[in-house]
Formats: structure tokens, sequence, C-alpha cells
């Protein structure tokens, strides 16, 4: 099931995720989905940085620009797939 970001005003919901001022935080499985409205929850609750990981690159690229663009929090996008041990390390 997937939850367009418009139906959800983030800035109007209180952070959930405690204090994560200067802290970058790697949100995986984040291309879409709940991966990505976690990493865009965690964007509104004051991370210094968010890496968004998954297998799509063109979702993965395209949920890091938004949220960047959005909460002007500093977010990158690294092609993961956690099914292999080198994407692991």
């Amino acid at each position: 099931m997937h939850i367009s970001p418009e139906l959800i005003d983030l800035k109007q919901i209180k952070p959930t995720f405690g204090c994560l001022k200067d802290k970058v935080v790697v949100v995986t499985g984040s291309t879409q989905g709940l991966g990505a409205a976690i990493a865009r929850q965690v964007a509104c609750s004051g991370a210094a940085g968010v890496v968004i990981c998954g297998r799509q690159q063109d979702c993965g690229k395209a949920v890091a620009d938004d949220i960047q663009n959005e909460f002007n929090v500093k977010t990158c996008f690294q092609r993961t797939d956690l099914r292999q041990v080198e994407d692991c390390g």
C-alpha cells in the first residue's frame, strides 16, 4: 500500500523519534512506502541528515530529493541490496 506524502502534513505531527539533533540516520528500505515515511518523519524530527537506502535508484533519489527540499535536511541515496553480503559492509 502506498500512502501519498501529500495526504500527511508531517510538519503538524509532533516528533516521535526523540532528540535527533546532530545525528545522521540511515533508513534501510526507504525508497518507498513505510520506509520512505519513516525517513520523512526522521527529517521532520530534527535529524542533521538522512541516508536513504534501497535497491531502487530512481525511487531512492526522488525520495532523497523530496526530503531535502521539503525539510531542508541534508539527504542522500545509497543503493544497497541487503540480500547481498558485500552491500552490508
